[in-house]
C-alpha cells in the first residue's frame, strides 16, 4: 500500500541506503488485497528476480464465500459490548 500512495522514494532510501542486506541476502514480502500492475512494476525493484507471486481467489473479483453485514451499534460506547455478545454467542450476522 505505501507504494500506492506515493512512498516509493522513502521505501527505497531505506532499502538502498540502510544496512540492510543485498536483495540475494534478504527476504522481502509484500502483501496486497489489490496490487495493480503498474505497482507490481515498482515493487519488482525491491524483489529478487524469479520472485514467487501467490494469488488467493481470482484477480479483481470477489468470492461469495464473503458475507457483509451491517450492524447498527445506536451509542458510541456500545460497540464493545456489541462484539463481546456476538463474539461469546458465536453469532452470526447474515
Amino acid at each position: 500500500r505505501m507504494l500506492d500512495m506515493g512512498f516509493e522514494p522513502q521505501l527505497r532510501r531505506i532499502v538502498e541506503q540502510a544496512d540492510l542486506p543485498s536483495t540475494a541476502q534478504r527476504q522481502t514480502m509484500m502483501f496486497s488485497a489489490t496490487f495493480a500492475p503498474a505497482i507490481q512494476a515498482v515493487a519488482k525493484k525491491y524483489l529478487r528476480q524469479g520472485f514467487a507471486h501467490v494469488t488467493v481467489g481470482r484477480v479483481g473479483s470477489s468470492t461469495a464465500s464473503i458475507a457483509q453485514s451491517l450492524l447498527e451499534v445506536p451509542a458510541p460506547g456500545d460497540k464493545r459490548t456489541k462484539l463481546a455478545v456476538l463474539v461469546s454467542n458465536n453469532t452470526l450476522i447474515a
